[in-house]
């Protein structure tokens, strides 16, 4: 019963599930998360025995390429072995954690955290011991149950200010991944004000057009917000003056989302994209 007291600390993973929802039907994630495994098979690491592991497919195809690969033997090592196909962790299916974990959790009021590949993170949803619960890709997901825990560093303070709609505004486009083409391939959340050329960040230039009387529009590749289903992927761009986003192909969900704001997403031709645009 006492197995996991003096090991278990705040932020520490108890949950680490790769789930159905939308991520599993990218065959590119899928294998990424794959490959992660066996990386980490290969030098030895191991996932913590208080984490509950778990891999729920949204589809057999899942399963039948993984195990033609080769590589659902690195994910089962893991512990993330098939526990079913649909919906599991993500709705809060995810069952029960040890005994000993939930014990350690609740005598010491520690913040545990699970991390999946789902869409919602609020708390209790994923289980009622999961203060934190964080959104990752299945890649990620082996990576933190390798790591352990989440270092609160990682994280900005958006996500748990949404509320705030100065703040979402601010932060809309404040992911370190994302790479605006017009500033030559640099990542985060700055872009030129046209025409005057000035490099601002994505905010204050939104608010320049604004000022000015411009919409703005957002030009993108494939799949655009795929992974999000948050309103505020929606509601942010909308604040920030935006009436048209141009893209290659949307996430469905998202798509809809952005027509309740009220900006019309609109596709490219086949063939062309922004790279293509005079």
């Amino acid at each position: 019963m006492r197995l996991y007291f003096a090991q278990l600390r705040h932020g520490d993973v108890v949950i680490a599930a790769i789930t159905s929802c939308t991520n599993t039907s990218d065959p590119s994630v899928m294998l990424g998360a794959a490959l992660v495994a066996r990386k980490a098979c290969e030098l030895g690491l191991e996932v913590k025995p208080w984490i509950k592991t778990s891999l729920a497919p949204g589809s057999g195809v899942v399963t039948k390429y993984l195990q033609k690969s080769g590589l659902q033997t690195y994910l089962n090592q893991l512990g993330f072995h098939i526990v079913g196909y649909g919906c599991t962790t993500c709705i809060g299916n995810s069952g029960d954690i040890d005994e000993s974990v939930a014990s350690a959790i609740t005598e010491n009021d520690l913040v545990a955290a699970a991390v999946f590949s789902g869409n919602k993170n609020f708390e209790g949803r994923v289980h009622p011991l999961t203060r934190a619960n964080y959104l990752a890709s299945p890649p990620l997901v082996v990576a933190y149950a390798l790591e352990r825990g989440v270092d609160r560093r990682d994280f900005n303070s958006y996500g748990s200010r949404r509320g705030n709609d100065e703040i979402m505004a601010r932060g809309t486009f404040a992911n370190i991944r994302l790479v605006n083409k017009f500033l030559k391939g640099e990542v985060g959340p700055k872009t030129i004000h046209i025409p005057s050329g000035e490099k601002l960040s994505v905010y204050d230039v939104a608010m320049r057009y604004k000022s000015e009387g411009h919409a703005a529009i957002i030009l993108a590749g494939a799949e655009y917000v795929s992974g999000s289903s948050r309103d505020w992927a929606a509601k942010g761009p909308m604040l920030l003056g935006t009436k048209t986003v141009i893209a290659k192909s949307f996430e469905q969900i998202h798509r809809s989302n952005l027509l309740g704001m009220g900006i019309i997403p609109l596709c490219f031709k086949s063939g062309e994209d922004a790279e293509t645009l005079n």
